[in-house]
């Protein structure tokens, strides 16, 4: 077999696992995969930078439901889409990693260009397929769950033949699951009993889940704390029976036995109480409902399908309990406290969110996500970010690779987080030029969620950068505010359509910051129930 016909019987495979879209980074080694995507179906796309490159491809599975693969040369390339691979893994998607590689005998030579790369993302990856010209077994086994790694070797010539005349053989594909919950006991006998008066809470949710878990909520009118990334915070039809104003207090509720279990659907919460249930709160009985294998707890834990959570909800005993003084007294506190500090993240988020509730929002990862959930008003039902395994890097790419479907989106990150993907702004040249993004960054000069944590300097990454260079170098456009009235501007992007890809740099007040999350700590241990 001559490179251009294992490269023809390749993008066959492409073609049966459904992939439409293919990701070509820069390189020499590839050249062979490169030649042979001239005169396919596939939507092509060329970036220099694999680690953004990967987390582009995932936004773009995220938004179209179906497999995207990169292309990569061989040597630190290929590992440059190990986070990208992790994240895929946590949340399910099945990334398509396609490395070239030199021959097999060049393997621990150290020769240039040439490192392990069979193997290299472990776990992380359903199966590595390490073909060369000389493989005969073309079988592949496909979970559409997981990400998938193809290595390819080439000799040199690379170009040895027509790649576009080269026939492809037949090749089988086996689709599978390697995952499937199982069903919770139909009778809903001993365990079922575990969970009486459960905390309902909701995280990422598909679209198909949300409208399932809606229904269930509504028909059963049960009170439920809603993380931005399920889609139905601020639901109109459910805010309601919605408990988003304080998370400290849900601890108190376990304590008093106003809860006695808890009851996940969707995601691994980004909630601090659900860290709390490892040691703190081991005794709850904890049963998460989800399509992933992952718990997102060390401890023992109950899991199950969505096609159990209407009779679920329906047979457990539920203490009926009215939250609505409760929701009253402490909205109007953080009205309070927004009001007084105007110029804190929180008021910023809050402003921010009533501008452009309804439309599509990317939530990135630290202090940025849980400001949305406990400070944004309205409802935002296309609503994304990374939860996989909550790292920070690959934000803004994920979020221009998902968003290129909305006429128009916005996406809130950190300064850190926008720091950790400088490259990524470059993925939107040659994309759909008639959606608009708007990409905020909260900079609160470095890491202020660490202070949370440890408050101590060296965690902060104190810093005095602006990202007005950033923007003007990939020819988006900048918008400073430094006083929440400024945030008035936003009325204007959202109205006028010439205006699009905008970065909008918040500059924040980190003491009025700090201020706000001590009124309401303290707001949390005041309020009667």
């Amino acid at each position: 077999m001559t490179n251009a016909e294992l490269v023809s019987h390749f993008y066959q495979i492409l073609s049966n696992l459904d992939v439409a879209e293919v990701i070509v980074c820069a390189g020499a080694r590839n050249a062979p995969l490169v030649v042979g995507l001239e005169g396919r179906a596939f939507k092509v796309k060329s970036f220099f930078e694999e680690r953004s490159a990967g987390f582009f491809a995932l936004g773009k599975i995220k938004a179209s439901g179906k497999p995207v693969a990169v292309i990569t040369t061989s040597g630190t390339a290929v590992a440059e889409l190990l986070p990208s691979v992790v994240e895929g893994f946590y949340q399910g998607l099945p990334l398509i990693v396609v490395s070239a590689d030199r021959p097999k005998n060049y393997r621990g030579s150290g020769a240039p260009q040439a490192i392990e790369q069979a193997g290299i993302f472990t776990s992380y990856v359903h199966k590595c397929y390490d073909w060369d010209v000389n493989q005969a077994d073309l079988k592949i086994e496909f979970d559409s769950k997981k990400p998938l790694h193809f290595n390819l070797c080439f000799d040199e010539p690379l170009i040895d033949g027509n790649f576009q005349q080269t026939t492809a053989r037949f090749v089988e594909v086996n689709k599978i699951e390697s995952f499937k919950p199982q069903p919770f006991d139909a009778e809903y006998g001993a365990e079922a009993k575990l969970f009486k008066n459960p905390l309902v809470i909701l995280s990422q949710l598909s679209q198909e889940e949300k409208a399932l878990v809606k229904a269930a909520l509504l028909k059963y009118q049960i009170y439920h704390y809603a993380e931005s990334l399920s889609g139905l915070l601020g639901d109109t039809e459910l805010a309601h029976l919605q408990i988003n104003n304080c998370d400290a207090l849900f601890g108190n509720f376990l304590e008093k036995n106003i809860y006695s279990s808890v009851l996940r659907i969707g995601g691994v919460p980004t909630l601090r109480l659900w860290r709390d249930l490892e040691k703190k709160y081991a005794h709850i009985p904890v049963l998460s409902i989800s399509e992933l294998p992952f718990s997102g707890l060390a401890r023992k834990s109950l899991q199950a399908g969505f096609e159990i959570v209407d009779a679920l909800l329906n047979a457990v005993e539920y203490r009926k309990i009215d939250f609505a003084t409760l929701n009253q007294q402490l909205q109007a506190k953080k009205v309070t406290a927004l009001t007084e500090f105007k110029n804190s993240e929180q008021n910023f988020i809050f402003q921010l969110s009533q501008l452009i509730k309804f439309h599509p929002i990317y939530i990135g990862n630290s202090l940025p996500i849980r400001e949305w959930d406990l400070f944004s008003q309205g409802s935002f039902p296309e609503t994304y970010g990374n939860r996989g395994a909550n790292g920070i890097d690959g934000q803004t790419s994920t979020y221009l690779g998902w968003s290129n479907q909305f006429d128009m989106s916005w996406a809130v990150i950190g300064d850190l987080t926008a720091m950790y993907d400088l490259a990524a702004l470059g993925l939107n040249r040659d994309d759909n030029k008639a959606s608009r993004k708007n990409l905020v960054i909260i900079n609160n000069k470095g890491g202020q969620i660490f202070k949370k944590v440890f408050d101590h300097e060296k965690f902060l990454n104190p810093h005095e950068i602006q990202f007005k260079g950033w923007a003007e170098m990939f020819g988006w456009n900048y918008l400073q505010v430094v006083d929440v009235v400024d945030l008035s501007a936003v009325s204007d992007i959202i109205s006028k359509k010439e205006m699009k890809n905008f970065v909008i740099e918040i500059q924040t007040d980190q003491a009025q910051s700090n201020a706000v999350w001590k009124f309401m700590d303290e707001a949390c241990k005041t309020v009667t129930f």
